[in-house]
């Protein structure tokens, strides 16, 4: 076996805008020329870049998901993506965002949760507690069936 690394190939054009590539970004549109695909240290690193510099591609890149998602997949296997956040950078801001607003809220609370013949929500803090709600559903159900 060699000590010589395998063989990177490396794209002469852009894949976003085909311009011609003369360093590690291209001079038209400013897409790194690395591939998609990275390391988890990489996604970690882009990750705490977005959370603290969140720019006009996340917002372009939410509307793009929320109006057409199937377009924003194809643009991005298309390798065209400078113009759009990285999909693990725009899922952890939303993470955060989410459960960062929940905690503030208080409106998730686990637990079990079922909806009984006449509507009403029973919710249950462990399997125990649920399957007594049950029956006791169900035995006000035949009650009511009977009258």
């Amino acid at each position: 076996m060699s000590d010589t690394p395998a063989a990177t190939i490396v794209p002469t054009t852009c894949r976003n805008c085909d311009a011609p590539l003369t360093g590690p970004y291209c001079a038209q549109c400013g897409q790194h020329v690395h591939d998609s695909a990275r390391s988890v240290g990489a996604l970690l690193h882009e990750g705490w870049h977005v959370l603290t510099h969140v720019d006009g591609r996340f917002w372009a890149t939410l509307r793009l998901l929320m109006a057409r998602p199937g377009q924003l997949t194809l643009e991005y296997f298309a390798e065209r993506r400078a113009r759009y956040a990285p999909p693990v950078r725009l899922y952890l801001v939303i993470s955060i965002v989410f459960f960062g607003l929940n905690s503030l809220t208080g409106h998730f609370q686990p637990g079990l949760s079922f909806v009984d013949d006449s509507g009403q929500v029973h919710t249950a803090h462990d399997v125990d507690e649920f399957n007594k709600e049950i029956g006791a559903a169900r035995a006000q159900a035949r009650r009511a069936a009977a009258e």
